[in-house]
């Protein structure tokens, strides 16, 4: 699926139809990609700003991208993978805090002042990772949206239904 092309650059074949739109094969290798993809055809359609349908028809080969919707799908494809990279760094950053802490813990079972205060010390480090592991978070909530709503008080009677 990956071809090999200059000195150690690997590039995926069905990439090559973007500026070589007119070879079948690379559409037939494409249709293997799209097959292949964890991401459903809906959000893909709407990183690449088209149809749903029209990445469908892609699939079964009953049409083919423009070489314009191919660049558009690497962009999309690209940003997600440095999405992806990033996220794996954030989560290994909190796993050595993480780890950090656990070791000062199970050192500290001799217990004195100097095993406290590097349990104290991994502990801070864990809160300053998780500070900016939120800090990253998008919000999930629009700008503007209302908050969630809260509970409604339960009805009297023990909140059974009467036929």
């Amino acid at each position: 699926m990956i071809r090999i092309v200059g000195p150690f650059v690997p590039i995926p074949r069905w990439w090559l139809a973007a500026y070589a739109p007119d070879i079948p094969k690379v559409y037939d290798v494409f249709q293997e990609f799209l097959s292949g993809l964890t991401l459903s055809y809906t959000d893909l359609a709407r990183d690449v700003r088209v149809d749903q349908s029209t990445v469908s028809r892609w699939a079964v080969g009953r049409s083919h991208p423009t070489p314009e919707q191919m660049k558009a799908l690497i962009v999309a494809l690209q940003s997600r993978i440095t999405a992806i990279a990033a996220a794996a760094e954030r989560a290994s950053r909190a796993a050595d805090a993480l780890d950090a802490v656990t070791r000062a813990f199970l050192g500290t079972r001799g217990g004195g002042a100097a095993a406290v205060q590097k349990l104290r010390t991994a502990a801070q480090g864990l809160q300053e990772v998780l500070k900016e592991l939120n800090a990253d978070r998008p919000s999930r909530r629009p700008t503007g949206a209302p908050a969630a709503r809260q509970p409604t008080a339960r009805r009297r009677g023990g909140g059974r239904r009467r036929r």
